[in-house]
């Protein structure tokens, strides 16, 4: 086993999570963080009888709305506004509500209002492991404001690659972004550990070169043969310890 010069991290459900997250079901994990934690208060706050009984349907024509919006790159805040103001305009929709402008408050709200936090461990971890001199990097799919979120909390210059899936028009099961991270990290794939929470996109990983490990902070989460999991970013650190002198884990 190749010793780890860089890792590069995931964000949801890796080093972020949702401030309020919404229930969700394990057959609907998007819910977390679809529609956003103040959906609810600003759409009844206008229509107080709105029905949300159509709303998961809604979550996802919109979530593929998106995915069709992300083959446009975009590089700022107002145009990502304006991807997710066609997002809120599906949802209000499905929700019998035609109010193109309460769509765009929406959709302001998501993007310039603080949505996750980092897990407890996350800040502990990152300070150990940029103090130790290997170099770290996000590739997250997600929209701009991602780097904004990081940038209020205080870690983005942890970072020497920030990756993030709209700016390059590619999402993330492409390993096209792979190589653009290989790129900003400066390190070989072969010495570069790769953290999702989703083993497919670890896997396209471990394909494009990288080592890849999934993070399973739910531990009900369903494993797939031959892939290694942590539990958490501690755990990740002993993984770490363990490949430090290229020795297996």
């Amino acid at each position: 086993m190749n010793p780890i010069h860089a890792v590069l991290f995931d964000s949801a459900e890796v080093l972020m999570r949702p401030i309020a997250p919404a229930a969700a079901p394990p057959e609907q994990p998007w819910r977390k963080y679809f529609p956003g934690p103040n959906f609810d208060a600003m759409v009844r706050a206008k229509y107080p009888d709105t029905s949300f009984d159509e709303l998961d349907e809604g979550i996802l024509l919109g979530m593929e709305a998106l995915d069709r919006l992300h083959t446009q790159p975009i590089w700022t805040l107002d145009e990502e506004v304006g991807h997710f103001d066609e997002f809120y305009r599906i949802l209000l929709d499905a929700c019998g509500v035609s109010d193109p402008g309460l769509a765009h408050e929406l959709a302001h709200n998501r993007v310039y209002e603080p949505d996750v936090e980092p897990y407890p461990d996350t800040i502990e971890v990152l300070v150990r492991l940029h103090g130790s001199g290997l170099v770290l990097g996000v590739l997250s799919e997600a929209w701009p404001s991602l780097e904004l979120n990081y940038q209020r909390i205080g870690i983005r210059d942890y970072f020497q690659a920030f990756v993030i899936s709209a700016n390059h028009g590619i999402l993330k099961d492409n390993p096209s972004l792979f190589a653009v991270s290989e790129e900003l990290l400066g390190a070989p794939t072969e010495n570069t550990l790769f953290l999702d929470d989703w083993a497919p996109y670890v896997q396209v990983a471990i394909e494009s070169g990288f080592q890849g490990v999934v993070v399973a902070r739910d531990p009900e989460i369903h494993r797939t043969r031959g892939l290694t999991y942590v539990a958490d970013l501690y755990e990740m650190e002993e993984l770490l310890l363990s490949r430090a002198d290229g020795h297996p884990d």
